[in-house]
């Protein structure tokens, strides 16, 4: 017997082994053995065929994506039979549980072209994409699976709309990866633009750009991109399309000069020890030493216009003429070069070195700290959803009443029944009435549990409105929870712009298992009436994420009377939103301001409120911060704590994270209404649940007895050598190098390292302050001067310090007891004042 159970024992070994054999030979295959992500793509459409159908799928940029980011997808479908109604399919593979499906649908007429465009997201693990074609009756008639090629590095993205592609072909370099657009194929919605960095227009005729691609440049900017526009003579075309209100200046003639674009010897030298390091890099030898003496600085003449964008600063200048002047707009910037970026070859390694530099050193810091985010893998995602997640105290059941009813229970089934129906002599009974005392106690508990009980699929939401310049936007993260694994559809209004939340994740999975079925679980349905959400075979109670955006103009707005005095903010400000809000504070230059409940008409001054510093995120922990401003914590129950608070807590936590983190330079009120409310979910007919948070813009006079105050010098530092995290602010080494690169027309008078925005001048339980010296290198005596001590406040002169093209060197050494006990530590907040012209 033994014997026979080994032996089958054995027979299911060896079935075991061959099914494991056998299932890795099979048509499945992974990522690993068929995209090679460092070769390159070719950057031609992907076309296939189905029956009488044609499709030509153009994704990404040369079929490159950025982790965390949108894929822009355009497909042209060509039909050359009979009339058809379908739509077009995407399918996203996973290594989490969800598997996307995004649809458009379509109609063609007989010999009919049509075009369309979507965003669809870029996880770490969707290197692999399903494109099918279906019918109206969810059949394929057409199917084909392309490779995407995830970009993990920080290199900046950057898009080009030109005429002169030979001439800009100098800015593909170590810090951008370029890609050339057409006017017919550019996207038409700002998700489209959602994987660029940068934005480059030159020797281009903008007005071939249609209104809804002009409205994707200008969103571009304000989410955080970088636009950059060429112009000397070719700059009328290349400005055509900006007429409107969104950039505004004065444009005069076109004259002629000779210029090297700010490049001088110092700058050169320092070209040359770059290009010797990528070259030895690439190749074991080391250049012929006169290949590197033919790099001079060796003037050009261009066309200049003489053109100024209002309220921009002038990054380059020769001879008191502008070559480049940047503009802050929203949460991006507009850099404006006024002569055609196009240059000659033998120029790319001198002059185009330095025009892609100070394109680069110029990106917005909301881009460069989102770039760090994906590169890390941290977007602060799980702090949204744990706003989303959060379930009222009404849903939840009370324990205390169903304790009761099953003490009844147990008592009356337990020794009194036995000892009733011993003396009655009905023992043979109890067969009977412990049956039906369970089915009447059963249907006691079903029916008071009716009030907590969850049938349907109930949402949770995060809804942000960000004010700015006059404009609304409007972002809200729902999460769609089912208590069953049953496929269910929500409907929503076509004009709703629904996504699926992308995973971002900083870990290369490479093993990923492609399949060429067209099986999803989560789809997003775009066309006719309706924007559909259908999810199947979910498993039950686990949280489907979405996101929703909109913009409209504002309807109400903060006044304020705030200013600086002794680099500490006074006045107060106005809430004439249109609503009240709950549990608010006002948010100026890292500094937080606890104001309680803002009533709608209702004015507060700083003078008696309390204020606490957050310069990196770090700081949002220290002394129950977010408990002050929220009312309430996960992490315990404070008095009066409602569900609300704890929501408030997570937002909280959630949007000062990204504020610190990306070193905002501005003053906002933020706050909450009290009853929150989302209109196009409650088109659902669910339950829905969550907060809406307000962060409205609000403005600040910053003008001094000295000159305008800069508060934080951020915007202006690049780091130069040394490991330095901006996101996390936090120096690793004890020295870096820092340069603040003022513009050239700002006249820069003091450097100012005050208490109001330094830890190490506060009472908090920060183990790792600044604790060093800052110094500046003087461009007179040619060494570094000792600026500042830490926890010795204080302001310099810092013309001695200003180089020719107005920028401070900076040396910033840590104490080295304090980076080996802690391994890092913060870096300080410098401030400056400027000279108005």
């Amino acid at each position: 017997m033994k014997k026979k159970r080994r032996l089958l024992t054995g027979i299911w070994l060896l079935a075991f082994a061959a099914a494991l054999i056998l299932g890795g030979c099979g048509k499945t295959t992974t990522i690993s053995e068929e995209i090679d992500q460092t070769a390159e793509p070719e950057a031609t459409p992907a076309v296939f065929q189905g029956g009488s159908l044609t499709l030509s799928i153009d994704y990404g940029y040369d079929k490159y994506v950025k982790n965390g980011r949108y894929m822009r997808v355009l497909a042209d479908i060509t039909n050359e039979g009979a009339d058809f109604s379908g739509a077009l399919q995407v399918i996203i593979p996973s290594h989490s549980r969800e598997k996307f499906m995004y649809q458009k649908e379509v109609s063609l007429a007989a010999g009919e072209t049509k075009r369309l465009e979507m965003a669809v997201p870029v996880g770490s693990s969707a290197n692999r994409y399903n494109f099918l074609l279906a019918d109206k009756e969810e059949n394929v008639v057409a199917k084909k699976t392309v490779k995407a090629y995830v970009y993990r590095e920080s290199t900046f993205f950057t898009g080009i709309l030109t005429d002169d592609i030979q001439g800009l072909s100098y800015l593909s370099d170590n810090q951008m990866k370029t890609f050339y657009l057409e006017a017919d194929t550019f996207p038409e919605d700002v998700m489209g633009l959602d994987s660029l960095d940068i934005l480059i227009i030159n020797d281009f005729n903008t007005d071939q750009l249609n209104e809804k691609q002009y409205e994707a440049v200008k969103n571009f900017v304000m989410q955080g991109g970088t636009l950059v526009l060429g112009s000397g003579s070719t700059g009328v075309k290349t400005l055509a399309v900006f007429d409107d209100s969104f950039l505004t200046g004065t444009m005069g003639e076109v004259f002629s000069k000779d210029t090297t674009f700010g490049l001088n010897e110092e700058r050169l030298q320092e070209i040359k020890t770059q290009f010797l390091e990528e070259t030895l890099e690439q190749q074991t030898s080391a250049p012929e030493e006169n290949s590197l003496n033919q790099l001079t600085v060796n003037a050009i003449k261009k066309d200049i216009l003489d053109i100024h964008l209002e309220g921009a600063t002038t990054l380059v200048k020769e001879d008191d003429v502008v070559l480049l002047e940047g503009l802050y707009k929203g949460k991006g910037r507009v850099l404006l070069s006024t002569m055609d970026l196009g240059l000659d070859t033998g120029l790319w390694n001198t002059i185009g070195r330095e025009i892609a530099e100070k394109i680069a050193d110029n990106v917005s810091i909301s881009r460069r700290v989102r770039i760090d985010e994906e590169t890390q893998g941290n977007d602060y995602s799980y702090l949204k959803h744990s706003v989303v997640d959060m379930v009222d105290e009404d849903k939840i059941p009370k324990v205390g009443k169903y304790i009761v009813v099953l003490l009844v229970y147990v008592l009356l089934i337990g020794p009194p029944l036995y000892i009733v129906l011993k003396k009655l002599d009905k023992r043979n009974l109890i067969w009977v009435i412990i049956p039906a005392f369970s089915v009447l106690f059963g249907s006691f508990i079903y029916g008071i549990g009716g009030q907590t009980r969850q049938d349907d699929p109930y949402i949770g939401f995060l809804t942000i409105n960000t004010q700015n310049n006059g404009i609304l936007n409007q972002e809200t993260i729902f999460g769609v929870t089912a208590p069953y694994n049953d496929d269910y559809d929500l409907n929503f209004s076509s004009d709703k712009n629904i996504v699926p939340e992308v995973e971002i994740n900083n870990y290369y999975h490479s093993s990923t298992t492609v399949s060429e079925d067209s099986s999803y679980n989560i789809a997003v349905k775009y066309g006719g009436s309706t924007t559909q959400i259908r999810v199947r075979d979910y498993p039950a109670f686990e949280t489907v994420y979405f996101n929703m955006t909109s913009s409209e103009p504002a309807a109400g707005e903060v006044a304020s009377s705030l200013s600086f005095d002794e680099w500490k903010i006074t006045g107060g400000v106005t809430n004439r939103l249109g609503y009240d809000l709950k549990q608010a504070v006002l948010y100026a230059y890292g500094v937080i301001y606890p104001l309680g409940d803002l009533e709608q008409g209702q004015s507060v001054t700083l003078d008696e409120k309390e204020s606490i510093l957050t310069i990196n995120p770090g700081g949002i922990y220290n002394n129950d911060l977010l408990t002050k401003i929220s009312g309430g914590s996960p992490y315990g129950h404070p008095k009066g704590q409602r569900t609300e608070n704890v929501r408030w807590y997570y937002a909280y936590e959630y949007m000062l994270s990204k504020m610190v983190s990306r070193a905002d330079q501005g003053c906002y009120l933020i706050g909450f209404s009290e009853n929150a409310e989302s209109e196009f979910l409650e088109e659902t007919g669910l339950d829905t649940n969550g907060a809406s948070m307000t962060v409205a813009e609000v403005p600040v006079d910053l003008t001094g007895e000295l000159g305008t105050l800069i508060p934080r010098v951020d915007v202006y530092m690049q780091n130069v050598d040394g490991a330095y995290n901006m996101g996390g602010r936090y120096i690793y080494e004890d020295s870096l190098s820092m340069d603040l690169q003022f513009g050239s027309d700002e006249r820069i008078t003091r450097l100012v390292y005050s208490e109001e925005l330094n830890y190490e001048f506060k009472q908090i339980s920060y183990p790792n302050t600044f604790a060093g010296e800052i110094l500046g290198y003087n461009y007179t005596t040619g060494e570094y001067d000792i600026l500042f001590e830490s926890e010795q406040a204080g302001s310099v002169d810092i013309r001695p310090y200003l180089s020719e093209d107005n920028r401070v060197r900076l040396s910033i050494r840590p104490d080295a007891a304090v980076i080996q006990n802690y391994g890092q530590v913060v870096m300080p907040v410098l401030s400056a004042v400027k000279e108005e012209r």
